[in-house]
């Protein structure tokens, strides 16, 4: 059948492509082993992500700072974890009686859309208020900083000392 020979075909090819890929160089550590050198034992272990239990001694691509954080760990991942429960706890205390106060006056999913669709409506109404409202005054202010700039522009005061 067709599939059985284009599998035929494309066997020998699969195997000439995977010697080549398994040709390695001439390096002495191309070869595969199954322990460490004694001699350059951390040139062959050293990673950047490697477990703190692993590696304990500094290195010279590790900044100084490295082992001195590194010995402070546990203790940053407590406050942090400490942080982050007392933040998950105060956003809780916050959420939990507006959740229950939504559910019982928008009960389902449709009055859920309007009710959040109400509150994008009244937003832009507020912030339409608040421009109408401050828009003279932003204006003044405006004129008054040109009025100011255009002073000190007449008095020179831009001028470079070519200028003068």
């Amino acid at each position: 059948t067709l599939g059985t020979m284009a599998l035929n075909a494309t066997r020998p090819l699969r195997f000439r492509l995977s010697r080549l890929l398994r040709a390695g160089g001439g390096a002495i550590d191309a070869k595969p082993r199954w322990t460490l050198p004694e001699k350059d034992y951390h040139k062959y272990t050293y990673q950047p992500s490697i477990p703190d239990r692993h590696f304990n001694i500094g290195h010279w691509n590790y900044a100084p700072i490295t082992l001195w954080l590194r010995a402070r760990r546990p203790q940053m991942e407590r406050v942090m974890g400490d942080v982050w429960s007392t933040l998950k706890c105060g956003a809780s205390t916050l959420w939990t009686p507006m959740q229950a106060n939504i559910d019982t006056n928008l009960p389902g999913f449709g009055y859920k859309v309007l009710g959040i669709l109400g509150a994008l409506i009244g937003y832009n109404i507020a912030v339409m208020y608040v421009t109408n409202h401050t828009e003279a005054w932003m204006f003044l202010e405006k004129m008054r900083l040109y009025a100011l700039g255009d002073d000190l522009v007449k008095k020179g005061f831009f001028m470079s000392d070519a200028e003068d």
